[in-house]
């Protein structure tokens, strides 16, 4: 009897299908021991890093199952995910296995679930790539090391939360500092003026904006330090008098432009763009997506779908133009396949992007439910229109020049389709959404005419514009400029973002973040005493170059989880104990003691008012040693400054 182990039991039907009677296939079910929950699990010292780990309570059937199976098997195939958390799982399974088993494993990874992947990997066994588990201890380790250490810290300070997160507190910073910044924003009110003119020999009528004066690039707002090459119309006494003065002029063309424009297609999906545009276009959130699309890799749908890799496999390229080839003109193949390659250095360029596993299974024969249908359909569109030709356009820019100032139009058109072709009107509609004032403006027609010829002026118009705050973050951009920053991996994106939600951190309206009180005062403690480590962007980032280097083996990690704890190590001991008064200096609050005129029932000490995820609540002040907790109904709470 031979054995495959895979983590989700949602895969098991589909494998099964796949192998002879010979096969036994069974799942962990995700991970099978962890970390204690209660204790930090660590051991750090000037020798080595161990972390203890333990059996999870809810898996003894699980592991049971496996090691019963295990015991009857002649090979044992650990099938687990191609990424760090799988190949962790692969690890753990194998140690749980036991040593009498350890000849018998062997380590597989498949992209996809479909016979051939399934065979080939089989074919192909490997070890388990240590590397990789490092890399996941290390990650779990710091986490671990910031959640125990850090998170009592924001206990002692009421309204401050009640759980730091290396990765999730950098998050809710950027809320947070959005939100002031749209707090604090004074809108400034500035002007534009367009001319509206008409060639005497071709219409249509046509727009000109000035964009120029006194040789000065015109905008909304002058950037600090660029005063002698930028200029703002502020009041509309000087765009009256601005007008007055063009009004007078001849109005004749000084330039004409014309050039074509490729516009090429965008590249397959990966984790992080996936994300993005199910919250654009369909309205999801990271969650529901990653279900989503957890289902149609199970089914053997798609490709793994946790990846920050946009190649994509030479036999997936030949089978998707051919399929270019028999459905489109063709015009709409390029003569030579286009490859794309990542472009943040950290990203694992051995993974494929997320594709359908068989291009002539459409949106339209998928045999799926509504919600699998709309997530197919965003990637097989995607990955399809990926291989076709670049769209095409005609765009034209006239220029009229004036001693004082320069008048611009532009326009541009559609010549061929390309890509676009394929995205219909959904992707149009996320496009139009999108555009640019220039994009915009760029969609009118011009007519015909060439320099030197007159226009007549119908129309100068100045128009009066306030500036804008920037824009709350959506789940797209917050996950846009999380991947842009490198920080934390697009796989953890849905649940760091779910998480900082349940804990009120932040808040979505109408699909747009708000930084809550909590948030707010969470990363005014973090950012008092943690900006020049792990709260910064940069050493966020720095962090997860540092995982990655461990994944290729080129830092041994133990040093690495070392280092880190000695940082914070040294950091936290530069914090008074919370009954000491200076703690107000260090997070430029008062210290505010919220304590009871109750007694604990089980020890007598006093009984303090905490905040958890559900509300707040009467805790002992003897804990951890003695862990009494009760509901705050009726209780009086006598809060005073240490």
């Amino acid at each position: 009897m031979k054995l495959l182990i895979v983590e989700s039991p949602g895969k098991i039907k589909k494998i099964r299908s796949f192998l002879d009677s010979s096969w036994q296939v069974l799942a962990s079910v995700g991970h099978i021991r962890d970390l204690p929950k209660k204790s930090l699990g660590i051991q750090i010292n000037e020798e080595s890093v161990s972390l203890e780990y333990e059996n999870s309570r809810d898996k003894s059937t699980t592991i049971k199952n496996l090691k019963q199976a295990a015991d009857r098997s002649t090979e044992i195939y650990l099938a687990m995910d191609m990424d760090r958390e799988g190949e962790a799982i692969a690890w753990h399974v194998g140690m749980i296995l036991g040593k009498n088993n350890w000849p018998k494993i062997k380590r597989i990874a498949f992209t996809e679930i479909t016979k051939p992947a399934i065979l080939r990997a089989i074919s192909e066994p490997r070890r388990v790539n240590s590397h990789l588990v490092n890399a996941q201890q290390s990650r779990r380790a710091v986490d671990r090391l910031v959640g125990f250490r850090v998170s009592p810290l924001l206990w002692r300070i009421p309204g401050a939360g009640t759980s730091a997160g290396r990765v999730q507190s950098v998050a809710v910073r950027m809320v947070v500092e959005r939100e002031r910044e749209i707090r604090n924003f004074k809108p400034q009110e500035y002007w534009s003026i367009e001319a509206l003119c008409e060639a005497t020999k071709t219409p249509p009528p046509f727009t000109l904006k000035l964009i120029q004066i006194d040789k000065k690039e015109l905008v909304s707002t002058i950037e600090p330090g660029a005063e002698s090459r930028q200029s703002t119309i502020e009041t509309e006494e000087k765009a009256k008098k601005i007008c007055e003065h063009f009004q007078k002029e001849n109005w004749i063309v000084t330039q004409v432009q014309e050039k074509k424009q490729k516009k090429n297609p965008f590249p397959p999906l990966i984790t992080s763009t996936l994300q993005q545009a199910a919250s654009v276009r369909l309205k999801w959130n990271g969650k529901k997506t990653m279900q989503v699309a957890q289902e149609l890799y199970e089914k053997g749908w798609i490709t793994y779908m946790r990846t920050d890799s946009p190649s994509s496999s030479t036999e997936a390229i030949q089978m998707v133009r051919t399929f270019i080839q028999e459905h489109f003109s063709p015009e709409y193949l390029p003569s030579r396949p286009i490859h794309y390659k990542a472009k943040q250095a950290n990203a694992q360029e051995a993974h494929e992007c997320i594709r359908p596993t068989q291009i002539q299974e459409t949106p339209q024969t998928l045999n799926a439910n509504p919600d699998q249908k709309e997530l197919y359909s965003l990637i097989w569109k995607a990955y399809v229109s990926s291989q076709m030709s670049a769209a095409q356009y005609h765009v034209t820019t006239i220029d009229v020049e004036f001693s004082r100032g320069l008048f611009r139009a532009r326009g541009r058109r559609l010549l061929f389709d390309g890509w676009t072709k394929l995205q219909g009107t959904t992707q149009k509609k996320a496009k139009e959404e999108s555009k640019t004032e220039e994009e915009k403006e760029s969609e009118q027609e011009l007519p015909k005419v060439k320099k030197g010829d007159e226009l007549v002026l119908k129309e100068l118009s100045p128009k009066q514009h306030f500036t804008k705050a920037p824009p709350r973050y959506t789940e797209a951009s917050l996950v846009k400029i999380l991947e842009k920053n490198s920080i934390g991996r697009p796989s953890t994106y849905a649940n760091i973002l779910d998480n900082i939600k349940k804990r009120e951190y932040i808040s979505e309206e109408k699909r747009k973040f708000h930084a809550g009180p909590v948030g707010e005062k969470l990363v005014d403690v973090l950012m008092k005493i943690f900006s020049q480590s792990w709260m910064d962007y940069q050493f966020t980032a720095q962090m997860e170059e540092c995982l990655d280097r461990v994944s290729r083996g080129e830092i041994e990690w133990q040093n690495f989880v070392r280092r880190f704890d000695q940082e914070l190590a040294r950091t936290l001991s530069q914090i008074p104990e919370s009954k000491s008064p200076p703690i107000k200096q260090v997070i430029g609050n008062k210290s505010i003691k919220q304590s009871t005129n109750e007694k604990c029932d089980k020890c007598g000490a006093a009984l303090l008012l905490r905040k958890g995820k559900h509300g707040s609540f009467l805790a002992c002040s003897a804990f951890p040693q003695c862990r009494f907790t009760k509901p705050t109904s009726k209780t009086k709470v006598k809060s005073k400054v240490s």
